[in-house]
């Protein structure tokens, strides 16, 4: 489509056009100079990769399932007033999106779906609206991430405060009482002893939580339990399981392609086995063989929906009487 080549390199803001895929096919030279990706870098990536965009809430914006994705495929521009995008060297930009789509009668399979404009807005507009959630990371290192930063955690004295953190991660909107928390933490200790060294554990996690620009305190106290508040956090874990489950639901019912993306985006988010850093803990296990076995149905999604689409790519071009494009899931039979 030559006409939308052209809409993006004439804009004078960052655009590029994407498939239905979500892949960029065209990319300009203001979205260079604001995301610091060249036109060779971007193009054929997943718009999802490239700009790691996030709701101003710190919710994830740019997933396989997105929102906007869905807006394309009903005919329906996408737009966001304030998000934050990732450019090539780390920083979290605070930018405004906008879309618009190109019409189903207009373009071939392959052919842009949307040309999505990006336009930079007030650093501070973002934080002023709304609070930022902490983004936790257990799925390998552990790390915490506030407004795309993320905390020097190995760097912090009291490393009690980081497993009373882990812990309450692991029970995530659930009210675990202090005594519990002692035990884990402090086996053999006196109730009295034991209770002055958590009170001073979970101050610091608060104080280091605050100083690094999480206004919102994730953590709650309930009589003589502490509770780590769902809304407050975004936890991978829990954004991988979804996202498995989501992928699942849309291979029964038979959309290969979406449940194959949804894949992706779980692969993405698996960096390691659940609390990698604390092997022998116990109190994790249980969750961490859940997720090797949801890690286990995402590789066989993967390759499930990789065969099928093949499949279907072999039938396409069966009954166009054409010769066929090779594509992922295809094999050298003499091998």
């Amino acid at each position: 489509m030559p006409y939308v080549s052209e809409l993006v390199d004439c804009t004078s803001c960052a655009t590029f056009a994407v498939d239905r895929t979500g892949r960029i096919l065209t990319w300009n030279a203001m979205a260079e100079t604001l995301l610091g990706y060249t036109a060779d870098e971007a193009k054929g990536q997943a718009c999802s990769d490239v700009l790691q965009g996030v709701h101003r809430s710190g919710e994830p914006l740019c997933t396989a399932m997105c929102e906007g994705r869905s807006c394309f495929e009903n005919g329906t521009p996408f737009a966001v007033t304030a998000c934050r995008v990732r450019h090539k060297d780390g920083r979290m930009l605070p930018v405004s999106i906008a879309s618009m789509v190109i019409p189903a009668d207009k373009r071939e399979p392959g052919d842009a779906v949307a040309v999505i404009f990006l336009h930079e807005t007030d650093p501070g507009i973002a934080d002023r609206l709304v609070s930022v959630p902490l983004r936790i990371f257990t799925l390998g290192h552990f790390s915490l991430v506030v407004s795309g930063r993320g905390l020097a955690v190995d760097s912090w004295k009291r490393r009690q405060a980081l497993v009373v953190l882990k812990y309450l991660v692991a029970h995530v909107g659930r009210p675990v009482h202090r005594e519990r928390l002692i035990d884990v933490i402090w086996p053999g200790e006196t109730t009295n002893r034991g209770w002055d060294r958590l009170k001073v554990a979970v101050s610091f996690l608060r104080g280091q939580l605050r100083q690094n620009g999480v206004t919102d305190d994730p953590i709650k106290t309930v009589d003589q339990c502490y509770l780590l508040r769902p809304e407050a956090v975004w936890i991978d874990a829990i954004a991988f399981e979804k996202l498995v489950s989501d992928a699942r639901l849309l291979e029964r019912r038979q959309r290969p392609l979406d449940a194959l993306l949804c894949y992706e985006d779980a692969q993405r988010l698996y960096r390691g086995d659940y609390l990698e850093d604390d092997p022998y803990a116990d109190w994790c296990a249980e969750i961490r063989a859940r997720l090797a076995e949801r890690k286990a149905q995402m590789i066989a999604g993967l390759a499930h929906c990789h065969a099928q689409l093949a499949g279907l790519a072999r039938s396409s071009a069966r009954a166009a009487g054409r010769p066929r494009t090779p594509v992922a899931g295809d094999f050298d039979a003499s091998i």
